[in-house]
């Protein structure tokens, strides 16, 4: 695998696979399909529904993945909720990687690209049971993130220090570092750097890995249908390829 679809897979796995070292309080249930990359939410949420882009910069190209995913009730005890779209784009309950009460939604990685490029994100829920059917549009500007300054090799010995802006408003922001044995984030609640300690980045790679640094900022708009608050969440993940020594 070229570099290049080596960092687009790692930065769309990591939205589900990530293990996570946390700087913030966090919520303590963080065992979902997002990994601890998912942001931290205010509690009482009866839902949450996330438009996640993916933008990945390597060898002076950028490409973009938008996926989709969403949860009922709570993390783990996920209730059904009828036919969810994102964007005209229907989610399934085929998640592999864990198994819930009910499975998570989710766009389907290898299929069509949800394209977020307007900002505009609108949730279709059939509802079922508990879960009132939802239809809503969210026209909150996703965060950017500009003057990503991130190396192209990394000592695994030594602190790795990247520095960033954000643009538009935020709620959160999840800084990662992954390689092969595991992924590092760090959730701030405002941040223009981040720094990883030479023990972190031991615990993410060995020399010659390739690795992702990750910034994504995280926007939330809530709306209260039925009574409930649902959060609808927008992430927005910038990356750089690096290689380990």
């Amino acid at each position: 695998m070229n570099k290049f679809n080596y960092l687009l897979s790692i930065i769309i796995l990591t939205v589900f696979l990530s293990a996570c070292k946390k700087e913030t309080p966090v919520n303590n249930n963080t065992s979902n399909p997002l990994g601890n990359s998912s942001p931290t939410l205010p509690s009482g949420a009866a839902g949450a529904l996330y438009a996640i882009n993916s933008n990945a910069f390597t060898q002076g190209s950028t490409i973009t993945q938008g996926t989709a995913m969403a949860w009922f009730g709570s993390y783990t005890t996920t209730l059904q909720a009828g036919a969810v779209t994102c964007n005209s784009d229907s989610l399934s309950t085929q998640i592999p990687l864990v198994s819930y009460s009910y499975p998570w939604y989710e766009s389907t990685l290898s299929g069509n690209n949800i394209d977020f490029s307007m900002n505009t994100v609108t949730w279709v829920v059939g509802g079922s049971g508990s879960v009132p059917a939802i239809n809503f549009t969210d026209n909150a500007i996703f965060p950017v993130v500009n003057n990503f300054n991130a190396p192209a090799t990394v000592s695994l010995s030594q602190p790795l220090t990247v520095t960033f802006s954000i643009a538009n408003p935020y709620d959160q922001v999840i800084c990662t570092i992954q390689g092969s044995k595991t992924a590092v984030n760090l959730n701030y609640a405002s941040a223009t750097s981040v720094t990883f300690t030479a023990a972190q980045l031991a615990s993410t790679a060995v020399a010659g890995d390739n690795l992702l640094i990750q910034i994504m900022p995280v926007k939330w708009t809530t709306n209260t249908i039925s009574g409930k608050v649902y959060y609808f969440v927008k992430e927005n993940g910038f990356a750089q390829y690096a290689t380990a020594q």
